[in-house]
């Protein structure tokens, strides 16, 4: 009896660890919980990817990603159930995952247009553009992923860009890591940074297009932009403050999306929120009240575009 229920017990821990560890591959942490660094940063070395091609990506809807709402027989008994519970939870893992390279290999087909375009893309000219027009008062310089870095603190950042099925707006998930020379394995920054971007208002392929790409190279160096300067301000802790938990909507291209998070801040084209997650998503949202007033006032010329530099966030 002993050794029955000694090796039950170690069936199902092995199958509940196995689903565990399925799921966690499978949605991953926004934020990790590491020591934040204390001296306030004065400087930065941005480290380039090894791989020099920018990602991107159709967006996809995993909802139904892998679910079988059919019921599971089990063989009969104790060790029957453990069996049966271990296989099924390497079944549902597997066809989870093969389900979810099926969803997006259809949703990258939004892409095909762009391809030429996309693939002429490179990280260091984008991070260069960025750098160029980063509002942060604290000096950022590039170096070679291959480099070493002899300053004080270096940036490494891993972005996935995204468009919308509508083709309407582009998305960025920016995993940022900012380290301290020096500085322990747990000690530093790490966070995953979105910023979605209002959508384009019609015919949308032909203006991501034209001019070579000159929207798409204005889009992407935009969020990346806005993704560095939320990085930075939340880990010299300009970004402290949270407000209660609420569902906010907003906008994906055509779609309306729900998100419950807790408000960072507000600017005069979007807000700043953290997710349950832990990740920083910055979602297109007009402003209220004294805000909306100060907007207005300071709006840019009909002429100016909408890539015009945001007034200062509240």
């Amino acid at each position: 009896m002993k050794t029955l229920i000694t090796l039950l017990r170690g069936s199902l821990c092995g199958a509940i660890a196995l689903l565990a560890a399925g799921c966690a591959q499978t949605s991953g942490p926004a934020s990790e919980t590491l020591a934040p660094p204390k001296p306030r940063p004065t400087g930065y070395a941005l480290r380039l990817a090894e791989e020099d091609k920018l990602i991107f990506r159709g967006v996809a809807n995993y909802d139904n990603a892998g679910l079988n709402r059919h019921g599971v027989l089990y063989g009969p008994g104790p060790i029957g159930f453990a069996a049966g519970l271990l296989v099924h939870g390497l079944i549902v893992n597997s066809t989870r995952e093969s389900e979810k390279d099926k969803i997006q290999v259809a949703a990258d087909q939004i892409l095909i247009p762009y391809r030429k375009t996309l693939d002429g893309m490179r990280y260091a000219e984008l991070m260069q553009r960025a750098l160029a027009t980063q509002p942060a008062a604290i000096p950022v310089r590039v170096i070679p992923h291959a480099a070493e870095s002899t300053a004080e603190w270096t940036i490494e950042s891993t972005p996935v860009f995204s468009m919308t099925q509508d083709q309407k707006a582009l998305l960025l998930d920016n995993y940022i890591i900012v380290k301290q020379a020096g500085a322990k394995a747990e000690e530093g920054y790490a966070k995953l940074i979105r910023v979605v971007h209002e959508g384009l208002p019609k015919d949308p392929q032909e203006t991501w297009l034209a001019d070579n790409g000159a929207m798409l190279a204005a889009r992407t160096t935009q969020l990346m932009v806005e993704s560095l300067d939320i990085a930075l301000r939340d880990l010299t802790g300009q970004l402290k403050n949270r407000g209660a938990s609420k569902t906010y909507r907003y906008m994906e291209g055509g779609s309306e999306k729900l998100e419950r998070a807790q408000f960072v801040r507000q600017d005069c084209r979007s807000v700043l929120v953290e997710t349950l997650r832990g990740a920083l998503m910055s979602i297109p949202q007009a402003p209220t009240g004294e805000l909306a007033a100060t907007c207005a006032s300071s709006a840019p010329a009909p002429n100016a575009g909408s890539d015009a530099p945001r007034p200062p966030a509240s």
